[in-house]
């Protein structure tokens, strides 16, 4: 199981893991607003090294259109607990689409 380790300063509460799929994606709450957006994190490789995965999600951050997952933020290097483990990842706070993405309506 993958969680972030919260800070008394983040603004998100995770609710829940949404996926269970080679990049874990979490269902959150902002403490500040209470609104719903999801969490997609990215083990780093190599130790420093942010996933190409995650550079590769945020090309298209910079976007606003009502039919485009909107970046809430992202950040990188923090540090996460997997299997037990703590280790640095990167991850990407997007808006929660609460009926799927694209792939999942087609």
């Amino acid at each position: 199981i993958t969680k972030p380790l919260l800070n008394p300063y983040d603004d998100f509460k995770v609710v829940k893991r949404l996926n269970e799929a080679r990049f874990p994606v979490y269902l959150a709450k902002s403490n500040a607003n209470k609104k719903l957006f999801v969490i997609k994190v990215f083990p780093h490789s190599k130790p420093n090294v942010p996933s190409a995965h995650f550079t590769n999600e945020l090309r298209f951050s910079s976007l606003s259109h009502h039919n485009i997952i909107g970046v809430h933020h992202h950040q990188n290097k923090r540090d996460f607990i997997i299997h037990e483990q703590t280790v640095k990842a990167s991850y990407v706070c997007m808006e929660y689409a609460p009926f799927g993405d694209f792939f999942d309506l087609i």
